[in-house]
């Protein structure tokens, strides 16, 4: 389980010191399997660090481009993880121009997330065995009723920010 990025992981750094257990373990009966991994890690800096010479420099809008698809194109044979960084890059890409380069969009609601990032994730960590978060029907192992689950809790949690943004709350540490 994990494709490329999987294998990766075994590789390096072993079996025993990758997470034990999955979400795809339910559904696929996988083994050992770190959906962040080090090839996500290394993808993710990436993008980061174009994040912050972009801000300054437009052109580089570009890059973003390229780096995307051309993450897209080795996405079909190789990983799970190369697919989502491609989309990662197209949307950050398509954002910085949005927001930042034509000034079309505002970002909502990711502002109001990311504004309250650290009360959305203790929120989650506490409440996601309890209702609403948190609900059951039949097996629940099909990744259409996992997706359904997921997007709902999404949604309120999206409420959750809108609502303490709205209010002017910030939980900060």
């Amino acid at each position: 389980m994990g494709g490329a990025a999987g294998y990766i992981d075994k590789l390096i750094l072993g079996t025993n010191h990758i997470y034990q257990h999955p979400t795809a373990k339910k559904i696929y009966n996988s083994t050992a399997f770190d959906p962040e991994g080090l090839l996500g890690c290394l993808l993710t800096d990436s993008a980061n660090n174009s994040w912050f010479t972009m801000r300054d420099n437009y052109p580089d809008i570009y890059n973003m481009e390229i780096a995307g698809e051309s993450l897209a194109e080795l996405e079909c044979p190789l990983s799970f993880v190369l697919a989502t960084s491609s989309m990662a890059f197209l949307f950050e890409a398509l954002c910085f121009l949005l927001i930042d380069v034509k000034g079309k969009w505002n970002g909502y609601p990711f502002l109001q997330c990311g504004m309250n990032a650290i009360l959305l994730y203790v929120g989650h960590s506490v409440l996601h065995k309890m209702l609403p978060w948190h609900w059951s029907t039949g097996l629940m192992n099909t990744h259409f009723m996992l997706l359904l689950k997921c997007t709902w809790t999404t949604f309120l949690w999206i409420i959750v920010a809108i609502y303490c943004y709205k209010k002017n709350f910030f939980y900060v540490l």
